[in-house]
């Protein structure tokens, strides 16, 4: 440690800065031994015999503590704890890593009066979660060249009401460099390659293929979905989204030829309500869903009605690529798959079903061609 004085420190926060924080302690100790508690079954009088333990010729020790076992009672642990934490010898340093501080603020605000805390953040918004990345980069002397981090953020697992876990970020960036090996520059297509293994991208992956018609690339796309998906029936996931996003784009398609305008849409469209069902049979009941505020929970972002309803990319906007009738026979093929993979679901009927939607919107076969493969199961239209 920088400073002598210092022999304990709490960390929380993120995993792999935490990791960085014991990293950089690490390198400041010199011929050290180290020892990890972090089972529920240690004994807290071993770990406080190993913290405590003074021999003439001892080595520099560092102590890390993953969980805070108790002596007795709570007060009484506290107590304990406290004086243990103040007795540390000249040649130990304990790091207290990842223990909620929340469920031991004594000893926390005991721990930050005479050693040091490091609150490392979790989780970072969209903004945050791009500067953040932009830093990273910079840190390895990796130039960006037209990249759009904000795709990157977009298909990472995202929990809302705090954002982007920075611990994917972190695991995004060894990825990227791992990729790159000796390179420096970073470019779209490198992105693209590294985010292929998320399930989240390779799924609008296949929409993109989709909205522009493109076959081939949706067949490879939904072959990808089926590989890194960690959702045992990826099929059921892409025709429920499809869906929904159909019936969304036919609700803003309709709504814009009759001269409304995207802000009064989106008015609209916050009033669509996420259900929750409870009950079954003759007793089925609809709810609204709330957040933990109460408030209501809406079907459709704001951003996310923008991302259909404008041009993008030197693209038309993905509405204005459908037609009517386009939308209806896309929505009732979702529907005649879902129902489909309900009664009868193996990976056949899975995949088959999404072939049908692909089919259907790209118009690469007649109609009668797609009833007669709907009435088949277990065959697969192949493009070689």
């Amino acid at each position: 440690m920088p400073s002598e004085q210092i022999r304990v420190c709490w960390l929380t926060g993120s995993y792999f800065l935490r990791k960085e924080v014991v990293d950089k302690i690490k390198g400041f100790l010199v011929d050290y031994s180290i020892s990890v508690f972090s089972d529920d079954e240690n004994d807290a009088n071993k770990i406080s015999s190993d913290i405590l333990e003074n021999k003439l010729f001892e080595d520099v020790k560092l102590i890390i503590l993953r969980k805070i076992p108790p002596f007795s009672s709570s007060k009484a642990s506290t107590i304990k704890w406290t004086k243990i934490f103040s007795s540390i010898p000249d040649h130990v340093t304990v790091v207290i890593d990842g223990v909620d501080r929340n469920k031991y603020k004594s000893l926390y605000n005991h721990v930050k009066k005479i050693g040091k805390v490091f609150n490392m953040p979790s989780y970072l918004y969209q903004k945050d979660s791009i500067q953040w990345l932009e830093n990273r980069f910079s840190k390895y002397n990796i130039k960006l060249h037209n990249c759009n981090l904000g795709n990157v953020i977009s298909n990472m697992p995202y929990k809302t009401g705090k954002g982007t876990n920075i611990d994917d970020l972190y695991l995004f960036a060894e990825k990227v460099c791992a990729y790159l090996g000796k390179r420096k520059r970073l470019d779209t297509d490198d992105i693209s390659a590294v985010l292929s293994g998320y399930s989240t991208f390779v799924l609008w992956n296949f929409f993109n293929y989709l909205d522009d018609r493109n076959v081939g690339k949706c067949l490879k796309s939904l072959e990808n979905a089926c590989m890194f998906s960690s959702n045992s029936n990826v099929a059921y996931e892409i025709l429920n989204f499809a869906c929904s996003r159909f019936k969304l784009m036919l609700f803003v398609k309709e709504r814009l030829l009759k001269g409304k305008s995207e802000q009064d849409i989106v008015k609209e469209i916050s009033n669509l309500h996420k259900m929750s069902r409870s009950g079954s049979g003759e007793k089925t009941k609809y709810t609204p869903k709330t957040s933990e505020d109460g408030s209501y929970l809406q079907s459709y972002s704001s951003r996310y009605v923008s991302s259909i309803t404008k041009a993008h990319y030197g693209k038309l906007s993905v509405v204005s690529r459908y037609k009517t009738i386009d939308m209806v026979k896309a929505i009732k093929c979702c529907q005649e798959g879902l129902l489909r993979l309900r009664v009868k679901s193996n990976d056949v009927e899975s995949i088959l079903s999404v072939d049908n939607l692909i089919f259907t919107l790209c118009g690469t076969i007649e109609e009668s061609e797609l009833l007669k493969l709907r009435a088949i199961p277990g065959e697969r239209i192949c493009t070689s």
